[in-house]
């Protein structure tokens, strides 16, 4: 019986260990910033052919916890590279194993600007966020990039 629940006690805290690495070592939040016919945010294997187009360099791609809280923080942001990738870390404790929404924004000026909630993927590193962005202005762009502009 005292074997037993040494094995127990043993488990926990390989399993708490567990968890703490993941927390602390915080999540790595990779997109693919590409055009396409409609403005949208999907999720794509690391090894999917789209990785490789021509991206769009220059988008502000950012991520906010908890987007229906009135006091959600954005916990990351970037402008995407050249080969339009956007990786950036995201240091909130349970970020991408915590079953939680996610609101992710992508705009660039000459693009319809897009924001949808997600669920961040478990493994960044296997899955990442596709942005699509259409050609073309949003109704509320001005305002945004206004904004954009006094905070950036």
């Amino acid at each position: 019986m005292m074997r037993m629940i040494s094995n127990m006690i043993r488990c926990a805290a390989l399993m708490l260990t567990a968890m703490a690495m993941t927390a602390c070592g915080g999540y790595t939040f990779r997109a693919k910033v590409i055009q396409g016919p409609i403005s949208e945010i999907s999720f794509m294997a690391a090894d999917d052919p789209r990785i490789q187009q021509p991206g769009i360099s220059g988008v502000w791609v950012a991520a906010f916890r908890d987007p229906q809280s009135p006091d959600r923080k954005m916990y990351g942001g970037m402008l995407s590279n050249s080969n339009g990738d956007v990786t950036f870390p995201i240091q909130g404790f349970g970020a991408g194993w915590l079953e939680e929404q996610w609101e992710v924004q992508a705009t660039l000026k000459g693009y319809r600007r897009v924001k949808t909630n997600i669920t961040l993927p478990s493994d960044s590193k296997k899955t990442w966020v596709l942005i699509t962005l259409a050609p073309g202005e949003s109704a509320e762009d001005d305002d945004f990039h206004d904004q954009f502009d006094k905070f950036h």
